[in-house]
């Protein structure tokens, strides 16, 4: 009998340290979970370029970086148009101010 009640308390106390872990488990997954959604919302919004790498690989880019990604691209066919427009004028013969 003695046996039985020492395996049934140990079993509960079991039971509700589990129980406790699994509920502190929760709730500091809910703090990062929530802390993550604040840090992607200033990260969005930020008027600064921000990119993340992992294993040198791009994971992440704010909007304002794509942005200014894309007219630095743009901006770069812009001169390459303009490059071969002069390359071309040269070639035949114009003079170029």
């Amino acid at each position: 009998m003695a046996i039985t009640l020492l395996i049934a308390g140990t079993l509960g106390y079991l039971a509700r340290t589990n129980f406790l872990t699994e509920q502190q488990r929760r709730a500091v997954q809910e703090k990062l979970r929530e802390s993550m959604e604040r840090y992607k919302k200033l990260v969005e919004a930020s008027t600064d370029g921000v990119m993340m790498v992992f294993d040198n690989e791009i994971a992440f880019c704010n909007p304002f970086l794509l942005r200014m990604a894309k007219q630095a691209s743009e901006r770069v066919e812009i001169l390459h148009q303009i490059g071969s427009i002069t390359a071309v004028s040269k070639e035949e013969g114009e003079h170029q101010p």
